[in-house]
């Protein structure tokens, strides 16, 4: 792609000489919020570089960064986020400041990007800004479901991610017309089918059968890593109230082998997705070194503290109605149908 195919974001002078102070940037590598955030900046300022990490990598970097967006706030960067952890710690340290843009009321920080450089009017903007916004509120439809899906199997490789970043700059929500971004889609296909399997399964086994609305997955074996945010959004928008997904799985993806390049045997990861109004997802996972929204969060475990948080887990929700314990691996695929 050519840079004089980019729409053109008009600025005033003064958003201007605050863009000639940007030169490195840090966004959130695995999501749509994050890479659509990436994109607004490199349509103000095609020669910014960006760096796309992981929470875990934000909190452990050292670089310099003159912005940081949707992610903790590294050094004296320029923060745009949305996460109250994030909003909460910076009060705390004493470390938020008038250049900071972190909002935990928003619904997304690309929406806060737009904010904080003026540019929410322009119409290509709004088709970014609404795409992000959506699927961090959960509100997918087709074409988010693939969008965030390709974000999903391609965030660890930032060559991809910056392929990725530069079609929804190019194209907003119709990132369709990219072609590598089409025949990605095609190469997931299968994915996605296989994803539908595992949530109709687990719907169908727990909520349909049993009633239950609070489950815990432990997902050891067999699952492509792309179908676990399925899993968790299909079984809420269901009908259950609390699932707790616990991820362990250590073989390779077949589907999206970045996703394995960095396993380890240290930590376990934990998300949790919640429509219980008493219960908050990311007060919980605080208490384990995790974060995230009231609705959403998710941490990285220390594998020995794993008994723990399963035991502390099962009290809290059993507390709340009956709740399950569900494995899923090798004879759960079997047995659903995926060989």
């Amino acid at each position: 792609m050519e840079y004089h195919e980019l729409p053109k974001i008009p600025v005033n002078r003064e958003i201007r000489g605050v863009l000639d102070r940007i030169n490195y940037v840090a966004v959130h590598a695995s999501d749509l919020d994050g890479i659509a955030s990436a994109a607004l900046i490199f349509l103000l300022k095609p020669s910014v570089k960006i760096d796309y990490l992981t929470v875990s990598e934000a909190l452990n970097s050292y670089r310099d960064y003159d912005l940081v967006i949707d992610l903790p706030k590294i050094g004296d960067a320029v923060n745009i986020d949305h996460h109250r952890t994030n909003y909460e710690r910076l009060k705390l340290e004493g470390r938020l400041t008038e250049r900071d843009l972190v909002d935990p009321e928003a619904p997304s920080a690309t929406l806060l990007v737009a904010k904080y450089f003026g540019i929410g009017d322009n119409p290509h903007v709004r088709r970014i800004v609404d795409i992000a916004t959506r699927a961090d509120l959960g509100q997918y439809d087709d074409d988010i479901y693939v969008i965030d899906k390709v974000i999903k199997c391609n965030s660890r490789d930032k060559e991809k991610l910056h392929r990725i970043m530069l079609a929804i700059a190019l194209y907003a929500d119709k990132v369709m017309k990219d072609r590598w971004f089409r025949a990605e889609v095609e190469r997931l296909k299968p994915v996605f089918e296989i994803c539908k399997i595992f949530s109709r399964a687990i719907i169908r086994d727990i909520l349909d059968r049993y009633g239950v609305e609070y489950l815990i997955i432990h997902v050891e074996s067999t699952v492509p890593r792309i179908c676990v945010g399925d899993i968790m959004h299909d079984y809420i928008e269901a009908g259950g109230k609390i699932v707790v997904l616990i991820n362990t799985m250590k073989e390779k993806d077949r589907y999206c082998p970045s996703l394995t390049e960095n396993i380890g045997h240290r930590f376990v990861r934990v998300s949790i997705r919640s429509r219980d109004p008493e219960f908050d997802a990311r007060r919980v996972l605080e208490m384990y070194g995790g974060g995230g929204h009231k609705v959403a969060a998710g941490a990285r475990i220390p594998h020995d503290l794993l008994p723990d948080f399963l035991l502390f887990m099962m009290r809290n929700l059993a507390s709340k109605g009956p709740a399950i314990y569900l494995r899923i691996n090798r004879e759960y695929a079997e047995r659903i149908g995926i060989r």
